[in-house]
C-alpha cells in the first residue's frame, strides 16, 4: 500500500474527522518523505531505520520546529496504521528531538508602518473579481495589528463581528474584545461593502498561496522576514511597552506565561530606558525615547489615530 492511499483511508476512517488544513499538512509530509526516498513511499517504509534517516536529512536543511512538525505528522499516520493492524512494525525507536524554544521576535513600529505601505501598494485585482488587492491586504494587515486576532479568526470575520467589537476565538472558544482605529475601520467598511455580508477577507486560493503572497508583501516592505503571526506579536509587544500586562488581555490569553513565552519581544519590551526624560533628549545609548514612553500614551500604530 502506498502512503498516499493510507492517508485517504485515515481521512475516511478517522473517528473525529480531520480538517482540510490538517489533511494538507499530512500530504505535504508524505510528499517530503517520498522525495527523500526518491520514489513513492510505501507502507513498509514505515520502519525505524528509514524514518530516522529521513529525520536526520531534514535536520540538515530545516528549522527545528519544522522537523518536529514533519516528524509528528508521519508518526500520527504510522501509529494509526499500527492500531488498525495495517502494519506489524510499531512506531518505536524513532529519533527524539529536543525542544528548541526561540525567543519571540516582533516588528518595530517603523517596520509595521512599512508593511502597511507595502500592503496598500499591492497592484491589481483578484481573479474574476473587481476587489482591489491593495485594499484587501491593507485592511487585513491593519485589522490584524489593531485587534491582535489570530489569522484564522480574522479570515472568518464578518462586519457584524467588527460592529460588536468581539469574536469567539476558534482555538480556545473564549470571547475576546477588540477595537479598531478610525483609519482601519474606514478600510474595513469598504471591504464590508464588497463582501456583501459575507466574510470580510475571503481567500482567493489555498492557505499556502496566502502565505506565499504575504512573504512577497514583506519582501517588498524591506523589513525583516516574518510570518503573519509576527503582526499579532507586534501588537502585543507594542502595547506591553506602554501598558505592562495589557498584552495578555489583548491577545486573549488565559495565562500570562503564554504571552511572555510566545509573544513578547523582550528586546523591545524590556530594553533599558535611562533619563533624561525631556522631549527629544537622547538616553545614554544615544537613542531618542519614544514619545509614547515619555508621555505614557498608547503606542502609535499604523494609521496614527
Amino acid at each position: 500500500m502506498y502512503l498516499s492511499a493510507l492517508l485517504d483511508r485515515y481521512t475516511c476512517e478517522h473517528p473525529y474527522g480531520i480538517s482540510p488544513g490538517y489533511h494538507s499538512q499530512l500530504a505535504w509530509t508524505l510528499s517530503g518523505f517520498a522525495r527523500h526516498l526518491g520514489r513513492p513511499a510505501r507502507l513498509d517504509d514505515l520502519a525505524p531505520q528509514t524514518v530516522n534517516g529521513w529525520i536526520a536529512h531534514m535536520q540538515d536543511r530545516l528549522r527545528p520546529a519544522s522537523v518536529r512538525s514533519q516528524r509528528g505528522n508521519l508518526l500520527a499516520l504510522w501509529r494509526w496504521a499500527y492500531e488498525v493492524e495495517l502494519t506489524e512494525v510499531p512506531p518505536l525507536r524513532v529519533r527524539r528531538l529536543r525542544a528548541v524554544r526561540r525567543a519571540p521576535q516582533a516588528w518595530t513600529i517603523g517596520e509595521m508602518l512599512a508593511l502597511v505601505e507595502a500592503a496598500a501598494a499591492v497592484p491589481g485585482c483578484f481573479p474574476f473579481s473587481d476587489r482591489p488587492r491593495g485594499l484587501w491586504w491593507e485592511s487585513l494587515v491593519r485589522c490584524a495589528y489593531d485587534s491582535a486576532l489570530r489569522l484564522g479568526d480574522l479570515l472568518a470575520l464578518r462586519w457584524a463581528d467588527v460592529a460588536r467589537g468581539q469574536v469567539t476565538q476558534h482555538k480556545t472558544g473564549d470571547t475576546v474584545y477588540f477595537g479598531l482605529r478610525n483609519a482601519t475601520r474606514a478600510l474595513v467598511v469598504r471591504e464590508a461593502e464588497l463582501s456583501g455580508g459575507g466574510v470580510l477577507w475571503p481567500l482567493w486560493a489555498r492557505r499556502e498561496a496566502f502565505y506565499g503572497a504575504f512573504r512577497q508583501v514583506v519582501r517588498s516592505a524591506g523589513i525583516r522576514p516574518g510570518s503573519f503571526r509576527w503582526i499579532r506579536r507586534t501588537a502585543v509587544t507594542q502595547l506591553e511597552r506602554v501598558r505592562p500586562g495589557a498584552g495578555t488581555i489583548l491577545a486573549g490569553h488565559r495565562q500570562r506565561a503564554t504571552t511572555e513565552s510566545y509573544y513578547l519581544d523582550r528586546s523591545q519590551v524590556f530594553g533599558v530606558i535611562l533619563p533624561p526624560w525631556e522631549s527629544g533628549s537622547p538616553d545614554q545609548s544615544g537613542l531618542v525615547l519614544p514619545a509614547a514612553c515619555r508621555s505614557g500614551t498608547p503606542a502609535a500604530g499604523p494609521g496614527g489615530a
